[in-house]
């Protein structure tokens, strides 16, 4: 649905302003690189979640899974700067 969206804005925009068609043409094969980087990123982790069940006990592999969060929250804090709120930090504990 988002191939035909952006298809159909492309070519409107191609109609109407050749200079701003060309920036987003741009924007759009950058932004494709990083969507097809974060789609193998993904492809590797959910892999390697699969294959942990055949290498782990199903309660090892299943507990490294749900701690994301955790780890998540901390890079946040520490990279971004952000505050996480004490309902944040309850809900990580929840799945």
């Amino acid at each position: 649905m988002q191939l035909i969206s952006g298809s159909v804005s492309a070519i409107w925009v191609h109609r109407n302003n050749s200079e701003l068609y060309a920036d987003i043409l741009a924007f759009s094969k950058r932004i494709t690189r990083l969507i097809w980087i974060r789609g193998a990123v993904h492809a590797v982790g959910i892999s390697s979640m699969y294959l942990s069940f055949k290498y782990l006990p199903i309660t090892d592999a299943l507990t490294l899974f749900h701690l994301k969060p955790f780890p998540t929250a901390v890079m946040c804090m520490l990279v971004l700067k952000e505050v996480i709120s004490r309902v944040q930090v309850a809900a990580m504990g929840e799945k």
